[in-house]
């Protein structure tokens, strides 16, 4: 008998996050929401310290520390006006990493 393997369905767009165009990857597989430490300087949100630090393995083998979380971020998404908690981490191919239900 064979057995379904689930497959994380990611789609990468451009979309505006607090009024700033976010080269975005929205990945099913993904646990938490992310931001670049690049693209976060860039926004008008402070960050929070996150209550417990956290580690994200990284397809490349990299282990990252996340220590700061962008609360309530803004966001349009098919002309809608959408919030999300960014987790701050330093990555370099995409301004943004979004968990997709």
């Amino acid at each position: 008998m064979n057995k379904a393997e689930d497959v994380a369905t990611v789609v990468a767009v451009t979309i505006p996050i607090f009024g700033q165009l976010a080269c975005t990857l929205f990945d099913s597989g993904a646990t938490h929401s992310f931001v670049s430490f690049r693209f976060a300087r860039k926004i008008s949100s402070m960050p929070v310290k996150l209550e417990l630090e956290f580690y994200v393995a990284t397809l490349s083998g990299e282990v990252l520390n996340c220590k700061e979380v962008l609360k309530g971020c803004a966001m349009t998404i098919a002309n809608r006006e959408l919030g999300a908690d960014l987790v701050i981490m330093y990555m370099y191919d995409f301004d943004v990493i979004l968990v997709m239900d």
